[in-house]
């Protein structure tokens, strides 16, 4: 496939050779082939297996390597007691529901507009020095908002922060 994002009419290319004791008696015309036939279908769940404090952009930390970006993944499962560094500037958006009992840390320098809804008991953690945009349907997150000394974040949205709280030493908050 041209990329590893679900879709329909993607680009397939295959390369293909001849091997064997009698692949010299044999010549191919053509020995890759491309069209664009190809479909990823979304993967309904994805859970974070790496080692706490791990980067969302690195797929060896998710079960099966199914790296959730973009609209790759339905549901995001971070597990009780784990960090995922959602390291923005190579992640990017992703349109994941996200069920979240652990901590989502946000401590990257580019602004970013964090719009998935969250669900779940965990937190999420702006101590980056860009501006986090919350701004999801988080109304069934449980989870308390931390927000670092100097970091940045603004609510977007009326359910943005669920019923948890936010907590701050020093951080700005803007509406």
């Amino acid at each position: 496939f041209d990329d590893q994002h679900a879709g329909t009419g993607k680009t397939v290319t295959l390369n293909i050779s001849l091997s064997g004791d009698d692949a010299n008696n044999y010549t191919l015309s053509n020995s890759q082939f491309t069209d664009n036939t190809g479909t990823i279908t979304q993967l309904a769940s994805v859970t974070y297996v790496g080692t706490s404090g791990g980067n969302w952009s690195n797929g060896g930390n998710w079960a099966g390597g199914a790296l959730p970006n973009r609209n790759n993944v339905a549901q995001v499962i971070i597990p009780t007691g784990i960090t995922v560094n959602y390291d923005s500037a190579l992640v990017g958006r992703i349109g994941s529901a996200i069920s979240n009992s652990g901590n989502i840390l946000f401590n990257g320098s580019n602004a970013f507009e964090f719009n998935n809804n969250v669900s779940g008991s965990g937190t999420i953690t702006q101590s980056g020095a860009g501006v986090l945009t919350v701004s999801g349907d988080n109304s069934a997150m449980t989870g308390n908002t931390l927000l670092s000394s100097g970091a940045k974040l603004i609510i977007g949205s009326a359910n943005a922060l669920g019923s948890g709280s936010v907590v701050s030493t020093s951080g700005l908050l803007g509406v």
